[in-house]
């Protein structure tokens, strides 16, 4: 879904990441710099699930002692790792305006499949605003310097 939609409809955007395997679940950090000299990329790395609680406590009050489902929120890093600064900023400006533009995965059968099809709640992109010292944290962990990047929130996903 995300290669169809953030790269299809974009000629220049194509020509930096003309393949679906450029866009990556591993972290920056993992991929060498042997890779990014030989090919673009754009890591879409989850970094941290988190609980909603809300929903345990929904749960919890609906139906005791029935299996409960686990709502999370998935939270990624998404960084443009291209062979320039030129192209980075494109892909990145091109995640930003495909984010925005969708806000919500639709359960068309195209971006949804098994698990993650939305039961009783829409599952929401959100732009997660970090601050300069969370940020740096977060490349610090992943061994990598500050790069650009963003951060999302996708949820909630129901685990069973």
């Amino acid at each position: 879904m995300l290669w169809k939609k953030l790269v299809h409809p974009d000629e220049v955007v194509r020509a930096i990441l003309a393949d679906k395997s450029q866009i990556t679940l591993c972290s920056p950090h993992a991929l060498s710099n042997a890779d990014r000299s030989r090919s673009n990329y754009l890591s879409v790395f989850l970094f941290r699930v988190q609980e909603r609680e809300a929903f345990r406590q929904m749960n919890r009050s609906a139906d005791a002692g029935r299996d409960l489902r686990l709502a999370v929120d998935l939270h990624y890093l998404v960084a443009p790792l291209t062979n320039s600064v030129h192209n980075d900023q494109l892909v990145f400006g091109r995640v930003l305006k495909l984010f925005h533009e969708i806000p919500v995965l639709e359960d068309s059968g195209t971006d949804l499949s098994g698990p993650l099809r939305p039961v009783d709640e829409p599952i929401r992109i959100l732009r997660l605003s970090l601050s300069i010292p969370d940020q740096c944290a977060l490349w610090r962990a992943l061994a990598v310097p500050l790069h650009l990047a963003a951060c999302y929130s996708v949820g909630p996903v129901f685990l069973s």
